[in-house]
């Protein structure tokens, strides 16, 4: 197996959403004279604390950044008493790295990014969800499936050059896990590396690789421009059943810094409830749109926008159930990203949503 790394991209931190509040000052003690009888009663009103700081990875421009968006557009984040910094991590790898560093608090991604380092003893839990599996298998406009599909249109690609975002990261270990599937050896194709967006759409219209398991928009941008084709949609049956619609982001932290900050750990978890109640609320379908719309390029047609918009909302989703860590651990092993299993139960937080009815009610609480 060879491996060629085209791009790197450093984790950079980027300003508030404009919508968001920096500061809010705490409110002085006020008294208050009842002037209807007994004048001794008194009311006063407790000084407002000031919101929960916290540092967050984000991805601008891709669909698992949805949720967030909302919860900073809609003032999600100050209902909820919370001060989120946003930091740029155009990958997966970037995200963990933040976090194994310190200089993020929050980390929002795949368990496959976050397992190996787990493994390594470094303590880790994932608490609230974001997307459901996000990956689709794309070739460029040059390749001839015949008309095949899983499992048969995977062996098609031997010897062909595979794009991945970043060696060891979801993507990489996604292409591994589908040839491995079919019995194909990593070294039966070559993974070349991109970085963001951009890298992978260029990577395959300019037929630089051949094939390459992306996320939106990316395939959308592609699909419009009619420089490649679906190969295996993963959001759906079809798939590895494995892998194939189950949950996939989440928002991870260090374990004692979960056990440390409780009320930030509940405030985000009601916040990303009330952003995913929200979002798919057919009332807020304008707001859907600006958002997740504006992923596209803003030169595209209205109805096209619309029926991305729509075609993406089902992928949008803070629901974790414990079934899809499971499943997410035996891929990890099953690629070789972990020597052994991880026990599920030490990897997600203790009142983790794990069904719509649950975002529901926390989203209400």
């Amino acid at each position: 197996m060879s491996i060629r790394s085209d791009f790197q991209q450093p984790v950079t931190r980027i300003p508030r959403f404009q919508s968001m509040m920096r500061f809010v000052m705490p409110l002085a003690m006020a008294s208050l004279l009842v002037a209807c009888g007994d004048s001794s009663k008194q009311k006063a009103t407790a000084p407002a604390s000031a919101p929960e700081a916290f540092n967050l990875t984000v991805q601008p421009g891709s669909i698992i950044n949805v949720l967030i968006e909302v919860a900073t557009k809609q003032g999600m984040w100050e209902k909820n008493h919370l001060n989120p910094s946003f930091i740029t991590a155009q990958n997966g790898p970037a995200a963990v790295q933040a976090l194994a560093s310190g200089s993020v608090d929050v980390a929002a991604n795949a368990p496959e990014n976050f397992l190996p380092l787990v493994a390594k003893g470094v303590e880790l839990q994932m608490f609230v969800g974001q997307n459901r599996q996000v990956f689709l298998l794309v070739a460029n406009d040059a390749f001839d499936s015949g008309g095949a599909t899983y499992p048969d249109v995977i062996r098609k690609l031997k010897g062909k050059k595979i794009g991945v975002t970043a060696p060891g990261s979801a993507s990489y270990y996604t292409t591994r896990y589908l040839f491995q599937s079919v019995n194909m050896a990593p070294s039966d194709v070559e993974y070349v590396s991109y970085s963001s967006v951009g890298g992978a759409v260029a990577a395959i219209e300019t037929h630089q690789i051949d094939a390459g398991v992306i996320n939106q928009p990316s395939v959308y941008i592609i699909q419009h421009d009619k420089k490649g084709q679906v190969l295996v949609d993963l959001r759906k049956p079809g798939g590895p059943p494995l892998i194939s619609g189950i949950a996939q982001v989440g928002m991870w932290a260090r374990k004692d810094w979960i056990q440390s900050h409780p009320g930030v750990i509940a405030a985000i978890r009601k916040t990303m409830a009330q952003a995913d109640v929200f979002i798919h609320d057919p009332k807020n379908f304008a707001v859907a749109k600006s958002i997740i719309g504006s992923e596209l390029p803003k030169d595209y047609p209205d109805a096209e926008i619309e029926a991305y918009v729509k075609a993406n909302l089902d992928n949008i989703d803070a629901a974790f159930p414990m079934s899809a860590m499971k499943a997410w651990v035996q891929f990890d092993v099953e690629t070789g990203a972990l020597s052994q299993p991880i026990d599920p139960d030490k990897l997600m937080t203790p009142g983790t949503p794990g069904t719509a009815e649950e975002i529901r009610k926390l989203a209400a609480s």
